[in-house]
């Protein structure tokens, strides 16, 4: 059942339509049920219909509550998908109206990092007088999120802008010549298509008539200038957000847009499904101090008078031990799981102490008592990322882009073959010299060409193993395109003895075994992509990858039962039961040096409080350690935004 006010939402058709969704008011549900309304009631064709939201796990579960509200059938036909993943679908059609061709690579942060350094390196830059690698991509990355150029960019200093004017085009170039994008070129590529070639955005326009974009307010200046020419004919627009939870200004985030929205209808959804009303009377009193902002205030029929628990602690040890103590008191007494609680943190920082305190406690579990509360840490090291997944899809990125010149490298020698560092600098070398890259470099050594390999001076051993490589890499780019990919990677995984190198490499049994298995996860993620695509192939499987990297993150059985730890960004779009919200004190939220973005300081605490469904804990420390000695905190100037009768201040002795 809809409410009076999303159902308004749902029935609206045509126009540019602002709904304003709270926290917990059922954005996802208004969002599905309006495309069911298009197709089923207005009569539009599933295909004109683009469904843009931010994450992989959000686009799924649009996906899954469309297929139960008008089958798979129509639903297949919608586009739901993040706008990484929808600039990438059109990039592969068009891209060599860009200069690239349709098989290009995708770039993550540690490849940039290894592209950059080498950028570095040819101009004779010293790295230690260079800022670091990371800064220079955080910078690179913020000037393509706000669609500006160079000239435009507010640099510190002249030293700075010369050193970015000298290395963006350079950067951008040794992409293009490698066949690669990095993450952010997916996006403002596609917009510049949109800008140079109006005949293709005419045509995307024509077939993307109704156009919904979930998080509006987590939108950067590239993604709103693609949705603006996106709808610009047809001027559908349904964009859904929240002012209030707009914590993203550090990624590039413009909550003026959401703001600034010009809309034919808005539509406010305040009824909160999620949270008892103290708690959100805390979040409205809270918020209501913001001053750029829609006026909305959230209510709930829960009515339940469970009071939010506050209290302070002498240091944090003692706080993150009493945090500990209350969720054991409140699982056993509540019957919860240890995955109805959730600990949040402004910075990940604040966690060593909570991780000390859950490996220390102790617990009745059944009839006796353990040591140690299972836990998560949310957003911890994905799966994607481990050495073992990247090796493997550094050899997928190379099938598939043979200009891929950083997979190629990753990999050239692993599992080890006896391609050492020196005739790698080598092969790099000549191909600086003969400005060419280093596969056809090894194309030419495997074509047995005397001239070349008595030039590089390769030794009968190194030279059968680049050809050992070559002949891999050539039967594999066979395999991939005629054979099933879950097949060509087995073979490929047997074929390059990937389980012999890590029982090599590795010394403990029980890491050979994890990372075997994520191998095996590998094969697993494959086969299912296979089997959820009409049309799988290799490079989209592989950008899928690089993009989303929870497709291939191993799923927890259901009865994995921990508690789960997260910073406050982190926790966004997410519910539990309890939520503990510790380190509450000023340096840390609001955080020391974003004292001039107060108003996102309290935004990013009005998210933390809304996560929680009945059990509420507040807490802080009235010292820490900020340097090597503890120093006194003050309490969080957000706490006394927060009514005095909604609180139970308590002692941290007294909490169970």
């Amino acid at each position: 059942m809809l409410n009076k006010n999303q159902l308004e939402a749902v029935n609206l058709v045509n126009g540019r339509i602002l709904v304003l969704a709270g926290a917990g008011s059922g954005k996802t549900k208004v969002i599905t049920h309006r495309i069911a309304h298009l197709i089923k009631n207005a009569k539009v064709d599933p295909k004109s219909i683009l469904g843009l939201t931010f994450t992989n796990k959000a686009a799924n579960e649009m996906k899954e509550r469309l297929n139960s509200l008008i089958g798979s059938k129509a639903a297949k036909d919608v586009v739901l998908s993040t706008f990484h993943s929808f600039c990438l679908m059109i990039l592969r059609k068009e891209a060599e109206h860009l200069g690239y061709s349709k098989n290009f690579s995708i770039y993550d942060n540690k490849d940039m990092q290894r592209l950059l350094s080498q950028v570095l390196k040819d101009d004779h830059h010293d790295e230690k007088k260079t800022p670091a690698s990371s800064t220079i991509l955080e910078k690179i990355s913020e000037i393509k999120n706000k669609n500006l150029n160079l000239e435009e960019y507010a640099f510190d200093d002249i030293e700075s802008k010369n050193l970015y004017q000298e290395i963006y085009p350079k950067l951008a170039a040794s992409l293009k010549t490698y066949n690669a994008m990095d993450l952010d070129s997916i996006l403002t590529l596609t917009d510049d298509l949109f800008n140079k070639s109006p005949q293709i955005l005419k045509k995307y326009q024509e077939i993307y008539k109704y156009i919904l974009i979930d998080e509006y307010q987590d939108t950067n200046n590239i993604q709103y200038q693609i949705a603006e020419k996106l709808s610009q004919k047809s001027n559908n627009l349904f964009v859904v957000g929240d002012d209030d939870q707009s914590i993203y200004g550090f990624r590039g985030s413009c909550i003026k847009h959401i703001l600034e929205f010009k809309a034919d209808h808005t539509v406010k959804l305040e009824q909160n499904y999620r949270s008892t009303s103290i708690i959100l009377h805390a979040a409205n009193a809270l918020i209501k101090n913001n001053k750029s902002r829609y006026e909305k205030s959230l209510f709930s029929q829960n009515l339940s008078d469970e009071k939010i628990v506050l209290f302070h602690t002498p240091n944090e040890e003692e706080e993150a031990k009493a945090v500990i103590e209350r969720a054991i008191a409140l699982k056993t007494k509540n019957n919860l799981k240890w995955s109805d609680i959730a600990i949040l943190y402004r910075s990940n920082s604040l966690s060593r102490n909570v991780e000390m305190a859950l490996l220390n406690a102790v617990w009745k579990k059944d009839d006796s008592y353990v040591r140690s509360i299972p836990y998560d840490i949310y957003g911890g090291l994905d799966f994607a990322s481990r050495s073992e997944i990247k090796d493997l899809l550094a050899y997928l990125r190379l099938i598939s882009n043979s200009k891929d010149q950083e997979a190629l490298l990753r990999i050239i020698n692993v599992p080890r073959r006896g391609i050492s560092d020196k005739t790698i600098e080598a092969l790099n070398n000549y191909s600086k010299k003969d400005q060419t890259t280093i596969w056809n470099i090894l194309q030419k050594i495997y074509q047995n060409d005397e001239n070349l390999i008595n030039e590089l001076n390769l030794q009968p051993k190194v030279l059968h193993s680049i050809n050992s490589f070559m002949e891999v890499i050539e039967k594999a780019k066979f395999k991939f395109s005629n054979e099933k990919l879950s097949q060509a990677f087995e073979w490929l995984i047997h074929s390059i003895n990937y389980k012999k190198a890590i029982e090599e490499d590795v010394k403990s049994e029980k890491a050979r075994q994890i990372k075997w298995e994520n191998a095996m996860d590998c094969l697993n993620a494959i086969t299912a992509y296979e089997e959820s695509e009409s049309e799988p192939s290799l490079r989209d499987f592989i950008a899928n990858s690089l993009l989303f990297k929870d497709n291939i993150n191993k799923k927890r059985s259901s009865n994995d039962d921990r508690i789960q730890l997260m910073t406050f960004h982190s926790s966004k779009g997410l519910e539990f039961e309890a939520c503990f919200l510790i380190g509450l004190e000023d340096h840390i939220i609001p955080h020391e040096k974003m004292l001039t973005s107060i108003e996102e300081e309290r935004r990013l605490l009005y998210v933390g409080i809304t996560r929680a469904k009945k059990y509420l804990t507040l807490s802080m420390s009235r010292s820490r350690r900020r340097t090597a000695s503890p120093k006194a905190s003050n309490p969080s100037r957000f706490l006394f935004e927060i009514p005095k009768e909604l609180l139970k201040i308590i002692s941290w002795k007294d909490l169970c």
